[in-house]
Formats: structure tokens, C-alpha cells, sequence
């Protein structure tokens, strides 16, 4: 069924940095030194003009799809992204949410953000570590997902011009723990930007504080996203 006028600029308005430069560049709308705003701009406006597709997709957004792109022995699956609407069951209750050490963390920025071991090493020198110990995480949640997996989404305040509005970043996870992918609605988006350190950072340490989370005494009682109360060992 051919969609709306107003579904398309809805889809628009839904979608993250690499989805809004390939949605520009198949209508030949140059996106070079553009910020997210005035992205998202630039295609609603250019949804709104019914702007005819010119060119073949950007090798961007495949790339991009990846991230929510899974590989099992028999099959792969794509899983709806993580701001996809039809996803409705968010919950702040974390008691599900898959113990994340800082093992995991660092195999996915060197396997997914192209981070060097070098880089790895030296994370507490990184503007990410710093937002992960001030605290710039807050409104988790977690979305269950077929074969094991799960999404998790917050907000992440921002380094500078800390009244605009907050950063949405997420990553996707097995049952194990291990990072599938992550992301954030900054510019710098590659899997691996400070605010998506800060995310896993956090992560790590809410599972170092609720190791007990999955115990009798804890199933009455909603785990909910918490500050640490001292200091954490990261």
C-alpha cells in the first residue's frame, strides 16, 4: 500500500544520522556539514516536495542495517530497529537485562567501532568515561527480542549545551551479555561515539550493583535504573 504524505514525514522524524543521509542522497540533496537538525529538516522538507528518488541506495545505510542484523547457524534475522514503532513493550523494570561486564564492552568497540587495542587501554582517558562518571545516563530500558536477545535504550545528557535535548542511545544484546551493536542519535554515531561509552560504562556498572537482581528476594520489587552510591570500581 502506498504510504502517505504524512507517514513518510513520520518516518522521517523517527529516523537516526545514516537513514536521513541515504534518504537525502537517493534524491540528490547534498548532506556534507550538515548537523542532525538540519538533516532532519532537509528531508522533511524534501518529503513534503515529494521528491522523486534519483539514485541508488547510499552503501551507508546497509552498513547501518547491520547493526540490527543477526547471524545464526541455520539463518539471519533483522530485527526491527530499535526505534521501530512496532516495538511496544519498553520497560525501566531491568531485572531481565543480561549481566554486561567490561569484557564485553571492549569486544564490541574493537570488533564493531574499529577501536585499536591501544584506545582500549587507555578508556578512562576518553570524553566517554567521563560522562559514564558523571552520571550522564539516565531512563533505561530494555525491550525483549526473538532467539534470546534484547534492546537497551537510554538517554545520555550531553557533554556541552547540557539544556538541549538529551542524546538516545542504545545496544543490542544476547543473553550473555555480549554487545551485538549500540548507537546513538549524535553525529559522530560509528557504534562506538562517547555517548555510547558512557551507555556501556553505565551498564557495567548497574550490573556490578545488582548481582542479585534475579534472586527470590528481588522478584517481588521492579529493578529500576539507579545511581551508584559510591564509587564505582570502573
Amino acid at each position: 500500500m502506498k504510504m502517505t504524505e504524512s507517514s513518510v514525514v513520520s518516518d522521517v522524524k523517527n529516523m537516526l544520522k545514516p537513514e536521513l543521509r541515504s534518504f537525502l542522497l537517493a534524491r540528490g540533496i547534498t548532506v556534507t556539514g550538515y548537523n542532525m537538525s538540519q538533516l532532519r529538516e532537509h528531508a522533511i522538507k524534501a518529503s513534503e516536495m515529494k521528491l522523486p528518488v534519483l539514485s541508488q541506495k547510499d552503501d551507508a545505510i546497509d552498513s547501518f542495517k547491520k547493526r540490527y542484523t543477526i547471524a545464526l547457524k541455520d539463518r539471519v534475522i533483522n530485527f526491527p530497529f530499535v526505534c521501530d514503532v512496532s516495538l511496544k513493550s519498553w520497560t525501566y523494570d531491568l531485572s531481565c537485562m543480561p549481566d554486561i561486564v567490561c569484557a564485553d564492552m571492549f569486544v564490541h568497540l574493537l570488533s564493531n567501532a574499529q577501536w585499536t587495542a591501544d584506545r582500549t587501554e587507555c578508556y578512562k582517558q576518553e570524553r566517554g568515561y567521563r560522562l559514564f562518571k558523571c552520571n550522564h545516563i539516565s531512563a533505561v530500558q530494555c525491550h525483549a527480542l526473538p532467539e534470546d536477545h534484547m534492546y537497551i535504550r537510554a538517554k545520555c545528557l550531553r557533554e556541552t549545551l547540557q539544556s538541549e535535548k538529551r542524546y538516545f542511545v542504545w545496544c543490542m544484546t544476547d543473553s550473555n551479555g555480549t554487545i551485538k551493536s549500540a548507537g546513538c542519535e549524535c553525529t559522530a554515531d560509528d557504534g562506538g561515539c562517547k555517548h555510547v561509552v558512557a551507555l556501556l560504562l553505565s551498564l557495567v556498572g548497574w550490573s556490578e550493583r545488582h548481582t542479585d537482581r534475579n534472586t527470590a528476594t528481588c522478584t517481588d520489587v521492579q529493578c529500576l535504573w539507579d545511581k551508584p552510591r559510591r564509587e564505582s570500581k570502573l
